[in-house]
């Protein structure tokens, strides 16, 4: 199998304000955990992981979705997946009825316009079925006690068994692995391999999005680069949409279209790859891109490192106003005061900050 570097082809370049329907609209997500403490456990303390988000995926692109640890990136991932349920706010997604491979059963009860945040039974079973998960962990999201060709028929039980094996055998073939591979266990295959079967997991009811979250992060760098490939020629070749959660920028550069920075569970920047990455429009993104190694030696060594000030502040008592103003090397009185929207630029960046468009912000330093 070819695993030269693939960029997908077909996407969808038009801008954020017009010309195609998103696939998936969040619009003021929320996703709060509450939690009690003291004696007899009477003192409630609300953490608000996923704090109003809106954020819009087109058919057949990659938005990246990035942050610190512990922003709410993967709970929102989980949220869209309705592994955990929204506290508040809308999930309206725009898929086709009768996904690939599914059941005639799911197909009957599947909208191709639903709020998902408020769906159930068939409607919300058939949207699993047009949504699906690739997980961080290849060691620990495969049953260990099930062969490739039961972990991969799973989603195609309803067909007959030499068709399903067929379609396996097929699947198999889609990211990289052979024939004799179907009757072994997980414990069998390297890292790597357990990746590909759970991506062929992932696109075997034949889905429109999958969510990868933190998909290469537990791979070494050489297979990290494999599979990443793989994720591109799965793109080019099926038209599949992909919400790609990381904390690894380098990887988020080589893969999205357009990047997403959270920060304590609020989406504080939307804007394409290469206006994200050359300039930044909210001094967090500055200071994440800056802290980003660069592979030519003439940058690293030359380049002036943005340190942001005092620590990440207790996620169940975010700062008011601007959820980064405590950190922040711009802040004024304002942004203690009000909370900023994320709003449109004129170059079609979004970003939440009193001062966007007025801060000389500096990106990635490349040399041509």
């Amino acid at each position: 199998m070819d695993e030269t570097s693939v960029r997908p082809t077909g996407r969808t370049d038009q801008s954020a304000d017009g010309g195609v329907e998103p696939l998936l609209s969040l619009r003021g997500l929320s996703r709060h955990f509450v939690t009690r403490s003291g004696v007899f456990r009477r003192r409630t303390t609300t953490l608000r992981a996923v704090d109003g988000v809106d954020l819009d995926l087109r058919p057949g692109e990659t938005l990246g979705l990035v942050g610190e640890s512990g922003c709410g990136k993967s709970t929102l991932g989980r949220c869209v997946l309705r592994i955990d349920e929204p506290t508040a706010g809308e999930i309206r997604y725009r898929g086709r009825r009768g996904a690939g491979y599914a059941d005639a059963d799911f197909d009957a009860g599947f909208d191709a316009d639903v709020d998902v945040a408020r769906a159930a039974g068939r409607e919300l079973a058939g949207y699993r079925r047009d949504v699906r998960l690739v997980f961080q962990d290849p060691f620990g999201s495969l049953n260990p006690r099930m062969t490739v060709r039961q972990l991969l028929g799973e989603s195609m039980r309803s067909l007959p068994s030499e068709e399903r094996t067929e379609r396996t055998i097929d699947l198999l073939r889609q990211v990289g692995l052979r024939r004799d591979h179907l009757d072994r266990y997980p414990h069998a295959f390297s890292g790597g391999e357990r990746q590909r079967i759970g991506i062929a997991r992932a696109i075997a009811t034949d889905p429109q999005l999958v969510v990868a979250d933190e998909a290469v992060s537990a791979l070494d760098v050489s297979v990290r680069a494999q599979v990443l490939n793989l994720f591109g020629r799965l793109q080019a070749e099926r038209g599949l949409a992909y919400l790609f959660i990381s904390h690894d920028l380098s990887v988020v550069e080589h893969l999205s279209d357009r990047v997403a920075v959270m920060y304590l569970g609020q989406v504080i920047e939307i804007a394409d790859k290469d206006t994200l990455f050359t300039r930044p429009g909210h001094p967090y993104t500055e200071a994440l891109l800056s802290a980003v190694p660069q592979p030519d030696p003439r940058v690293q060594r030359f380049r002036e490192r943005i340190t942001v000030r005092g620590e990440l502040p207790d996620p169940t008592a975010v700062p008011s106003g601007c959820p980064f103003r405590t950190r922040c090397l711009y802040a004024e009185t304002v942004c203690a005061e009000q909370r900023p929207p994320l709003r449109m630029l004129p170059d079609g960046q979004q970003v939440a900050c009193h001062f966007a468009g007025e801060l000389s912000l500096r990106g990635v330093e490349r040399l041509g």
